[in-house]
């Protein structure tokens, strides 16, 4: 069987940090539950490149309500808490990695989902009666 695989690639002026999100570049989250995204992120030791400290930033699309500036997070994990994401909703979420005067980006598409109903029931008598033919 033959597929086909959508690739961007895209070349920098000069040598850019390594960025990855962890796990799947495409998932479904709970709307109900806590939703953690773990990232890497690797400096350019290229001769040349600034020996600064990474920098940094998670965000997304369509922006996540409660967020100052719409960042996220400024670290390698983004931890977003149960009831935040809209239901039904697909969000776009980019981590970004900037070293001196380059930015590495990497996206995980999130499609967000209700949590399945659990049905209780509430009162009634715990004790089950079985037919006379069974009690035996």
């Amino acid at each position: 069987a033959v597929g086909h695989v959508g690739v961007t690639l895209r070349k920098f002026l000069s040598a850019a940090p390594r960025v990855e999100i962890r796990g799947e570049k495409e998932r479904t989250v709970l709307g109900s539950k806590e939703v953690v995204l773990s990232a890497f992120a690797q400096r350019s030791n290229c001769e040349g490149k600034s020996r600064a400290g990474l920098v940094y930033s998670w965000t997304s699309s369509p922006q996540i309500p409660g967020y100052k500036d719409g960042i996220l997070s400024t670290g390698l994990e983004l931890v977003l808490l149960k009831n935040t994401l809209t239901l039904g909703e697909a969000y776009s979420v980019s981590f970004t990695v900037v070293q001196g005067d380059v930015e590495a980006v990497v996206s995980v598409m999130m499609h967000v989902e209700a949590t399945k109903a659990v049905s209780k029931i509430k009162g009634g008598n715990r004790r089950v009666s079985l037919p006379k033919s069974l009690a035996s």
